[in-house]
């Protein structure tokens, strides 16, 4: 069994020339996401233009934008972008990447690279998930 569609779920926080430069490298990954949730844990309109503009939009991603203007941190946001994709978009056998405006991914294959280590697994382990 194969890894079907990979969903990011991005949490950012006051930091919109990171989560552009993240946006950029997300569009450039040899596997692409299917979708991608930004969480923004301060609600700011800028962020929301940002993600939603053209560099939200660089990639064959559908990207949401969900503010949390209460900052829920780090874990508070992942939660709420993670139930965001599973009510709307995940199917059993996709991934869920986490991501932090200010770690992006350091390769342009590390989601196609992710995506290989689990198919092996999976391979061996089927219980693997």
């Amino acid at each position: 069994m194969t890894a079907g569609a990979v969903h990011g779920v991005l949490v950012t926080f006051r930091r919109p020339e990171l989560l552009a430069d993240h946006l950029d490298r997300l569009a450039a990954q040899t596997r692409p996401l299917a979708t991608l949730t930004v969480v923004d844990n301060d609600g700011d309109p800028a962020v929301k233009d940002l993600v939603e503009g053209p560099r939200g939009r660089a990639a064959a991603w559908t990207v949401r934008y969900l503010p949390a203007p209460d900052n829920p941190g780090p874990a508070g946001g992942f939660t709420a972008g993670i139930a965001a994709v599973l009510l709307a978009d995940a199917a059993d056998d996709d991934l869920v990447v986490l991501l932090d405006d200010n770690d992006p991914p350091r390769t342009d294959h590390a989601f196609a690279d992710t995506v290989a280590v689990y198919d092996r697994l999976r391979a061996d382990h089927p219980d693997v998930g």
